[in-house]
């Protein structure tokens, strides 16, 4: 075969995707390595995310997961204004687009992780009520985000989503709710003694004396010890998985890759891997 530029061009990037899974995963063993040795105290939960071609650790396993939901662009942007501190005209410059536009591809993705708080709500609906239930039956439910910062940009501790009737106001009353607290709210009420106390490292600093006990309980006896690391050791894994799924589908999208190797890679069945291309193929 000739070795014409376009196939230089697509060995090249061939073997860059199959590098950057070889680094991801030789992270991931010796992250997990490290985690094993880690026997006698609570670590900090870490969860490695790529972000402009760099690897960012993160401590919040939910965060991860919702970001990791998210298109590769509408991430990067996500975490370069609320945990950078770029401003929208520099993400702008950087994206060759103008600081309007960005400001847009921010309240657009905002409004996919507002989808996802819909969708987990429609999925507690359906696993609440049994096949051949009554619909009165159905529970009043409530999906409730704790956000690291302020993602609705109101300076407000709370902000409760409720369905409404557009003409006069009054609410729907559908039993449905959703409640995004800011856990950056540091106000002397209620509300913000206790995130403050949710980012309290120690249990004395602590307004709560309930929260505090249980601090002490999970951090520094060996039952409370123990059932922690079961409990992070099972978030961790999980976002794991979400995060080589999307690796898996990138792969797929490629087409180069045969679903064995691409099982190989990653740590799903094959099955698991056909079934995620059928889903493309829908």
């Amino acid at each position: 075969m000739p070795c014409t530029e376009a196939y230089r061009e697509h060995i090249m990037y061939t073997f860059n995707g199959y590098c950057k899974t070889v680094i991801r995963f030789a992270a991931i063993n010796a992250w997990r390595d490290r985690s094993r040795r880690r026997q006698k105290e609570i670590p900090y939960e870490e969860y490695p995310i790529t972000i402009c071609g760099q690897t960012v650790i993160l401590t919040n396993g939910d965060l991860a997961a919702a970001l990791l939901s998210l298109p590769e662009k509408n991430r990067e942007i996500i975490v370069l204004y609320f945990f950078g501190h770029y401003t929208q005209q520099e993400i702008g410059e950087m994206y060759g687009r103008c600081r309007s536009t960005t400001g847009y591809q921010i309240r657009r993705t905002l409004q996919l992780l507002h989808k996802r708080a819909r969708y987990n709500s429609s999925m507690m609906d359906a696993n609440l009520l049994k096949k051949g239930e009554d619909f009165d039956k159905l529970p009043e439910t409530w999906v409730i985000f704790l956000t690291e910062n302020d993602v609705m940009e109101k300076r407000l501790p709370l902000y409760p989503i409720e369905r409404c009737f557009l003409g006069t106001g009054e609410r729907f009353g559908d039993g449905s709710h959703i409640l995004y607290v800011n856990g950056a709210y540091r106000g002397d009420t209620p509300i913000g003694k206790l995130m403050h106390d949710f980012s309290c490292t120690d249990a004395a600093d602590m307004y709560y004396g309930t929260l505090e006990d249980r601090v002490r309980f999970f951090k520094e006896s060996k039952e409370g010890i123990e059932i922690m690391c079961r409990a992070m050791e099972d978030m961790r894994n999980q976002t794991l998985k979400e995060g080589m799924i999307n690796v898996a589908k990138k792969m797929l999208e490629d087409g180069t890759i045969t679903l064995e190797k691409i099982a190989e890679f990653v740590g799903l069945s094959v099955d698991e891997v056909r079934k995620l291309k059928t889903d493309q193929n829908m």
